[in-house]
């Protein structure tokens, strides 16, 4: 793989739960990637809960002053830096304000030097609230339609990256339907094609992802 291409991501996932890491571990992480030659990191620790319980409060000028060192850090070692968001476990796919709030975080990110970020769906009900299923008939195109949008309204025309994590985000899940039957036909269908999808292959955590089951989830 050659080194200076940017579009195989290869790096670190600080999306864990429990405490998240501290700004001086983050920083010394970014060091031993950069000698690793990884290219990316991705903020999502579940238990900051501006990321995910309490998604749709803003960043106090405080916090956006780590992430706006992190980023620029990142940007020292050669590291593409992700910012994510989970709203899943509370949104409300049918009502624009929603969608709007999410926005509102990306801007934050985006005037912070932020210009890639993933919105993340995973460990969460495969169930939607009753005017959600009214207004989308299925919890893939409500996803897909938000992600779309917030997409073309911030990030199309900049260049931006987007990654998409599923509700069922190994074959495992899919297979048990979480989420819905044919769920990922649907992502399939409605995410934009610009968007990429996070994938962790046949379980939660395996060993290893054979190209033919990326194929076949292609197909």
């Amino acid at each position: 793989m050659d080194k200076a291409d940017r579009s195989f991501l290869k790096g670190v996932i600080e999306g864990f739960y429990g405490r998240p890491w501290s700004q001086q571990q983050r920083l010394e992480l970014l060091g031993l990637m950069q000698e690793l030659e990884l290219n990316t990191y991705l903020y999502c620790p579940k238990d900051d809960l501006k990321h995910r319980a309490l998604w749709r409060e803003l960043y106090t000028g405080d916090e956006l002053q780590v992430f706006c060192t992190l980023i620029e850090s990142c940007r020292t070692h050669d590291i593409e830096f992700l910012y994510g968001i989970a709203p899943g476990l509370t949104i409300r796919y049918s009502d624009d304000s929603e969608m709007e709030l999410v926005q509102a975080r990306f801007r934050q990110l985006l005037d912070a030097g932020c210009r890639s970020f993933a919105i993340l769906f995973d460990d969460i009900p495969g169930e939607m609230a009753e005017a959600d299923s009214v207004a989308f008939g299925s919890l893939a195109k409500a996803q897909c339609e938000m992600t779309n949008a917030i997409y073309s309204e911030l990030l199309a025309k900049s260049g931006g990256r987007l990654v998409f994590c599923p509700t069922p985000y190994c074959q495992r899940m899919a297979d048990n339907q979480h989420g819905g039957t044919n769920y990922l036909n649907e992502v399939g269908r409605y995410l934009d094609s610009d968007i990429d999808l996070f994938w962790t292959g046949p379980e939660i955590i395996s060993r290893e992802i054979s190209i033919e089951s990326v194929s076949e989830l292609r197909e």
